[in-house]
């Protein structure tokens, strides 16, 4: 987990401005980069910044849910919006009904 910690660290931006909220945009397996992101974001200008997550493809439903969007089967949902509605087993058929 270090090494992996230190990796990210290489590859995210350096942020210098705080006066703008943030949108984190990434590739959702299980979430952990845009909490990630999010966390680097907010220790670095404090917790009361804007951000906002997008999972792209997520994997699993804890990557689901763990972003305020996701784009799923060619659609952007709001993930607070359509939680209840899903089952942790069947969320992916689910979404691609709605």
């Amino acid at each position: 987990l270090l090494s992996r910690e230190n990796a990210f660290q290489d590859i995210f931006p350096h942020p210098t401005s705080s006066n703008e909220s943030w949108l984190i945009i990434d590739k959702a397996y299980t979430g952990g980069s845009l909490r990630q992101a999010t966390n680097m974001i907010r220790k670095k200008f404090g917790y009361d910044i804007e951000v906002k997550t997008v999972a792209l493809f997520p994997k699993s439903f804890s990557a689901f849910m763990s972003a305020d969007y996701a784009v799923y089967a060619g659609k952007l949902f709001e993930v607070k919006s359509c939680a209840s509605r899903l089952d942790r087993n069947l969320w992916h058929k689910q979404l691609i009904t709605e």
